[in-house]
């Protein structure tokens, strides 16, 4: 066994080694509609949508641990904790946050191949973006080359959920701390048919995610989900007898999509002078570990 202090905390950079996007997918001064449809513009295959840093999203962190494969709901004895909050930690995840990884831990020496974090379901995410020309938001209430989550709660309706109010404000004024507010994201699963699913495989990214229960069984239905855990492929990380300390870094890089709509669409962007953002999205993130 290889006994040693971890560095005190875990840390968060704006990083390019997990970059999820291409640039044509990426969000500019001048995305459109347009600009984001088809083959290698459109981010993850949606037409309209286009990817972005986090500005910042807010999750609360149960456990981080390192494994040898994949942590199962039923199995994470391959594993070892680096952190644990029973009551949950808030971590505001943006460039140079960190989280307190608290006590010295003991690995056994070998190599790690896997990493795993239990986190609430509830988030919340924060992000703006300039254009340089005029766009509208949902509905096209509002319009100018601003557009940021605004603080207002996501509110569905039918089967599957449609988004019904406007959680982006457009406008000429710079957005500030009282006007760019986050929104409150509920994580859930689903299939293609949009039914409610347990589990998830992302086989892009090497992560495989459980929804759980508050006790940390299974879940069973959306009323049931409280926590998921997401387990990840790690680069090989060797603990040996000179290893005197970890790095943890998240990815915050091309973590939020931005759904663009072409005017005269309908009801959620009618025609009029300029596209509307009509939704934002975490996408999700990556984590690397590597020791020292």
């Amino acid at each position: 066994m290889r006994n040693f202090a971890t560095y005190g905390f875990i840390i968060i950079v704006l990083s390019t080694w997990a970059n999820i996007g291409a640039a044509a997918t990426q969000c500019s001064t001048t995305s459109t509609f347009s600009s984001h449809s088809g083959a290698g513009n459109a981010f993850l295959g949606d037409n309209g949508n286009c990817s972005k840093d986090a500005e910042s999203f807010k999750l609360k962190v149960y456990e981080f641990a390192i494994c040898t494969e994949h942590a199962t709901v039923a199995d994470q004895s391959m594993c070892t904790t680096l952190f644990e909050d029973t009551a949950g930690s808030d971590l505001i995840l943006s460039k140079g946050a960190s989280l307190p990884l608290g006590a010295d831990v003991t690995l056994a020496e070998g190599t790690y191949t896997h990493a795993y974090i239990r986190v609430d379901n509830v988030m919340y995410l924060k992000v703006s973006h300039e254009f340089s020309s005029v766009r509208r938001d949902r509905g096209g209430l509002n319009s100018g080359i601003y557009c940021y989550s605004n603080g207002v709660d996501r509110t569905y309706t039918g089967n599957p959920p449609v988004l019904v109010n406007s959680i982006i404000t457009c406008s000429n004024t710079a957005p500030t701390t009282a006007t760019n507010l986050p929104t409150k994201e509920t994580l859930s699963f689903a299939d293609d048919n949009e039914d409610w699913v347990s589990s998830m495989v992302d086989s892009d990214t090497g992560t495989n995610l459980y929804m759980l229960k508050a006790d940390k069984t299974a879940s069973t239905s959306l009323a049931t989900d409280d926590t998921i855990l997401a387990s990840q492929d790690i680069t090989d990380v060797v603990i040996t007898p000179t290893t005197a300390g970890l790095n943890i870094a998240f990815t915050v890089s091309d973590t939020v999509g931005l759904m663009l709509q072409p005017a005269g669409a309908g009801s959620t962007c009618p025609g009029g002078t300029g596209d509307c953002v009509i939704d934002s999205g975490w996408i999700g993130m990556q984590f690397l570990v590597t020791a020292n």
